[in-house]
């Protein structure tokens, strides 16, 4: 039984590591997914500040100014999207690797359908743990009453030790 229920605990703790990973890939998702279009605004921004610092002629240069103090300002507007964009997006590098596509979603509806398993798994190991839990104390108390009764004591602590028994098992029951 003690197997039994070291084995069920570290499926759990399998279980629960799994699903947590899988929690944090579709919260970077959504986060990529949410800012995706204001890092891109701003990566053109930046783009367009770049290649205005490249031209040259009349009035390029206040362009060029004009172009990079826009790109700041949205930078400044925007930099706790963009910073959790850029987060994200590292973190699903790291997590699909060649697999990443910066064009695609990541694999959202994959991960929620593997997530909703691994918790009814853990539902299940959950209710099998604890059901095991409860005979190993029931089981433990048998041992210990029975122990009990081999001590050879006086008989009437025997009978009171008898009964203590039969009275805690029918409760159990």
């Amino acid at each position: 039984m003690h197997g039994d229920y070291n084995e069920l605990s570290a499926n759990i703790k399998k279980t629960n590591k799994r699903v947590d990973t899988l929690k944090e890939h579709l919260r970077q998702s959504e986060n990529y997914k949410q800012y995706r279009k204001i890092a891109a605004q701003y990566d053109t921004l930046h783009t367009a500040a770049d290649s205005a610092e490249k031209v040259t002629g009349l009035f390029a240069k206040s362009k060029a100014e004009k172009a990079r103090k826009d790109t700041q300002d949205y930078y400044r507007d925007h930099e706790h999207e963009i910073g959790m964009f850029r987060d994200a997006e590292k973190y699903l590098r790291g997590v699909l690797q060649s697999r990443f596509d910066p064009k695609k979603l990541p694999p959202i509806k994959m991960w929620q359908g593997e997530l909703a398993g691994k918790l009814a798994e853990r539902d299940a190991l959950n209710g099998k743990y604890y059901k095991l839990k409860d005979e190993i104390k029931h089981v433990e108390t048998l041992k210990r009453f029975a122990v009990d009764l081999m001590i050879p004591d006086e008989p009437q602590e025997i009978q009171q030790k008898t009964k203590t028994l039969e009275v805690r098992c029918n409760e159990q029951s």
